[in-house]
């Protein structure tokens, strides 16, 4: 693409709501059944330090995890503000993989702060540990940081409108359906509905008409086996409210 940018290419998009034991499942199953992972030599697993998404290097034998790059740099961003030196400081530290100067700052900064400020800081020093792994192997890989992008584009655009509102459920179809859209195959399902639907219409005209040649036959019967429906006594209360009720089929009986 212009200006150096690079485009993701051969994506598969995987999108639902429910356990990450299932999506990885799902992704695993998606991944293997359109390449041969026996062939693949290198997986950068990115995530944003979620447990449930770490856990995807389990299901991919010799998968790499790497913290995104946009998710790491907001964290230190909410942590520490307008302090731009300890900004720079700490970037510094962690460009260089060298976790007791991310420390040594981190423990400088929460000495000096009190209150919000510090539960910051200490809630970034538990991020950056739980995830240093995923942030010193971020050189192995090129920046995972399409993957926020992906989401806005490919699900969040339609899924975060103003308003909407979700059942489980229902946000899990629409997720799905909006990840056929991406992969390109949505086609595969919408062309069916023309088919199903003149299918159905088949049907009910079959029903139709078996009822109405059955409707046909109990008529004749009558008409032949019960003259006093429609003889001179048609008329008497014991014809009208009587016999005709109890010589009349149900509708059950009707439909086969």
């Amino acid at each position: 693409m212009g200006g150096g940018r690079k485009a993701l290419k051969d994506k598969l998009v995987t999108s639902g709501v429910g356990e990450g034991e299932r999506m990885w499942e799902e992704v695993y199953s998606g991944v293997a059944s359109r390449w041969d992972m026996g062939q693949v030599k290198e997986i950068h697993l990115g995530s944003d330090g979620a447990e449930w998404a770490k856990q995807g290097v389990d299901y991919f034998p010799g998968a790499v995890h790497v913290l995104d790059p946009y998710h790491l740099n907001r964290r230190l961003i909410e942590a520490f503000g307008h302090d731009e030196e300890a900004y720079s400081r700490i970037r510094q530290a962690i460009y260089l993989g060298d976790w007791e100067k991310v420390e040594e700052i981190l423990g400088g900064v929460a000495r000096r702060v009190r209150g919000a400020k510090r539960r910051r800081i200490e809630k970034l020093w538990q991020y950056l540990k739980e995830n240093w792994s995923g942030i010193v192997t971020s050189s192995v890989a090129e920046h995972l940081g399409a993957i926020e992008g992906q989401v806005q584009h490919n699900v969040a655009r339609r899924m975060k409108r103003l308003g909407a509102s979700w059942t489980e459920a229902g946000a899990d179809r629409m997720a799905r359906v909006l990840a056929a859209r991406a992969n390109g195959v949505l086609g595969r399902h919408t062309s069916r509905w023309p088919v199903l639907l003149a299918r159905q219409e088949h049907l009910a005209q079959a029903v139709r008409l078996e009822v109405k040649r059955k409707i046909e036959e109990a008529g004749s019967w009558h008409k032949a086996g019960l003259p006093a429906l429609r003889g001179p006594s048609a008329g008497a209360p014991w014809v009208k409210h009587v016999l005709r009720e109890l010589s009349w089929p149900s509708l059950s009986s009707l439909i086969p």
